[in-house]
């Protein structure tokens, strides 16, 4: 099932394998089809399950659509030429981008990043990875971005910085899009339900259970009503404000393209071979369960392709350049003016104005005012303005540095655990000077038989990469940027030579490692250590098996990186000497999960005192 098609001045636009083909909407004769000149990577058709993957949109009279490689083309509209072709994303871009009015593409990427892109230039404003990949389009206001990932998480991001203004989650996971609608932002989850998110607090207002799948759908809003389709057979219809199904119309088949509105009417299609239309309700039939009506796609052309019109997408004008226009005179009349350098401008007065030129008139005179304005442009663009309006606008451009001076590269600091009695992996902690959006890749060389006393080490390190170097990616272990995590596999060589971190910061500037470690190793094997990664969220647990060579007093407590105190585990006296098993399950001493991140477990009996990393991944 391809992505569907747009309807733009009386034509239809659809994708085909590299490129668009524009019809008439009303005959179906072919007015164009032109290939994406340069596109490296076809189009991201889905294998026939989901229909809201690679949807191209229409804005500006443009054509914006994501590629198998990561690009993003521009195409115009009414003759199908290629106008851009960005290169953004390191994986496939698999949602329709959505456009704000100034211009600025906002989309997420099968890489784990959500992006905001200049769409004049290609050029990242700012980009914010979650681990987790973008399947879902963009929906757009005044007050920010909306998107969820793949794992049900939802987003809203300031749009000038990538700020995260607030986070919320389904309990399951989420494909399909969002839909905007007063003062609320509805989304459709696997697990069944239809959400009405609060869009200022992100505060979930209610959540319906359709009895059906929503993960791949997007829902829409039209007249107070939430219009969604199910992968089983219905369309649902769903009060706005309550929450509240009113009705539903049955399909033969399963439902996996969104939903388009068009002359009144809602659009879609089904497995089963057939569009189906849903028109306005007759009087006569009730709760309106019976106005689904089918239609073979025959239609009057010669084509057979699926009409349906791009996703709901809510967008309102943002300026993102602001001057502040101050005139050296001050007339007691309101002139309309253009603006230009110059203000001419009739005025009707009894009385003296106040300038600096002093006309005398009783009656009407005609007055020619030159004034002087003073601009302030931050931004280093040359834009040109032209409007008239009778008012004087003040505005005030806040741009947020980013956490990096565009100089300055990343440093890593790198320590092998051996503490950590993990059954399968060795822990591997890195630590980045800079807040990195992607978490670094992790090079380890080991396994070599060269003696270190036989050659210099630089010649020693360069052997090494060239013999045994395995090349990971590692994991964020908090939510700081700067935080990571390797669980290295025991089946590989563990003899390190070197282990080398190498990231990019936001400004583009990236840093890379000598080569050099730290090891944390176990004093004499008091403690053994069963499943140090854990996810509160699944119930799982790490448990500690401490040896007790004598009775006496035995604390375990859990401690943050920062050194504040999360959870006492254990306080008191063992009277009996031989071994003890504790377990902690993630959460804090009021009884709270703890956030991912790195956690330390303080062992202390009258024998010894260890520290026990684990972490925790949610």
């Amino acid at each position: 099932m391809a992505a569907p098609g747009i309807i733009y001045n009386n034509t239809v636009i659809f994708e085909y394998s590299n490129g668009f083909v524009c019809l008439d909407s009303a005959t179906g004769n072919l007015l164009w089809q032109k290939p994406v000149a340069g596109m490296s990577g076809i189009f991201n058709y889905d294998s026939g399950t989901f229909g809201n993957f690679s949807m191209p949109s229409q804005a500006n009279g443009h054509i914006y659509c994501g590629s198998s490689n990561g690009e993003i083309a521009v195409v115009n509209a009414s003759t199908g030429d290629t106008e851009h072709l960005f290169k953004i994303a390191a994986m496939a871009i698999l949602s329709a981008p959505a456009v704000d009015d100034d211009g600025s593409i906002y989309f997420g990427s099968a890489d784990t990043l959500f992006y905001c892109v200049n769409g004049s230039t290609g050029a990242v404003k700012w980009h914010y990875a979650t681990g987790t990949a973008f399947l879902a389009s963009a929906s757009i206001d005044a007050s920010g971005v909306y998107c969820s990932n793949a794992l049900g998480k939802i987003y809203k991001f300031n749009k000038s910085n990538g700020a995260i203004l607030w986070t919320n989650r389904c309990t399951s996971f989420v494909n399909g899009s969002g839909a905007l609608y007063g003062d609320s932002y509805y989304l459709g989850s696997d697990d069944r339900c239809l959400y009405r998110f609060n869009k200022d607090t992100g505060a979930i207002i209610w959540s319906t259970y359709l009895e059906d799948n929503f993960a791949n759908m997007s829902c829409i809003v039209i007249g107070g009503k939430v219009f969604i389709s199910g992968c089983i057979d219905q369309l649902c219809v769903v009060d706005s404000s309550t929450g509240s199904q009113i009705f539903s119309c049955l399909t033969l088949g399963s439902n996996f393209s969104n939903l388009s509105y068009w002359n009144r009417n809602i659009i879609f299609t089904s497995v089963d071979g057939n569009l189906y239309i849903v028109g306005q309700c007759d009087p006569s039939c009730g709760a309106c369960s019976c106005d689904a009506s089918k239609q073979t796609r025959t239609l009057t052309w010669t084509i057979t392709p699926t009409i349906t019109a791009t996703p709901t997408v809510t967008q309102t004008l943002t300026a993102t350049l602001s001057s502040t226009c101050t005139p050296s005179i001050t007339p007691t009349f309101t002139p309309t003016c253009t603006f230009t350098m110059t203000v001419t401008a009739t005025v009707t007065s009894t009385a003296t104005p106040t300038p600096s030129f002093t006309p005398t008139a009783t009656d009407t005179c005609t007055a020619t005012v030159t004034s002087t304005f003073t601009t302030t442009f931050t931004p280093t663009i040359t834009p040109t303005v032209t409007s008239t309006s009778t008012l004087l606008p003040t505005a005030t451009i806040t741009m947020t540095a980013l956490p990096c001076d565009g100089v300055t590269k990343p440093s890593f600091t790198i320590s092998v655990n051996y503490a950590q009695n993990s059954s399968s992996n060795l822990e591997i902690d890195i630590e980045s000077s800079s807040i990195l959006p992607v978490p670094p890749s992790i090079i380890v060389c080991a396994g070599s038989s060269m003696s270190a006393s036989s050659v210099r080490a630089d010649d020693m390190r360069a052997q090494c990469h060239s013999a045994s170097c395995l090349t990971f990616t590692a994991s964020p272990a908090a939510d700081d940027g700067k935080t990571f995590i390797l669980m290295y596999p025991e089946s590989n060589p563990g003899n390190f030579e070197t282990i080398t971190a190498r990231g990019t910061d936001y400004c583009g500037i990236t840093g890379q490692s000598d080569g050099t470690f730290t090891s944390k190793t176990p004093s004499n094997n008091n403690i053994t250590v069963f499943k140090n990664v854990i996810n509160p969220d699944n119930g799982e647990k790490t448990t500690l098996v401490c040896n007790m060579p004598a009775d006496g007093a035995f604390t375990a407590k859990v401690y943050s990186r920062t050194g504040a105190l999360v959870k006492t585990i254990c306080s008191g006296v063992i009277k009996s000497k031989g071994s003890c098993s504790i377990s902690w399950n993630g959460t804090t001493d009021s009884g709270t999960k703890a956030s991912s991140g790195i956690y330390e477990i303080i062992v202390s009996t009258p024998s010894y005192t260890e520290i026990v990393k684990t972490c925790v991944l949610r």
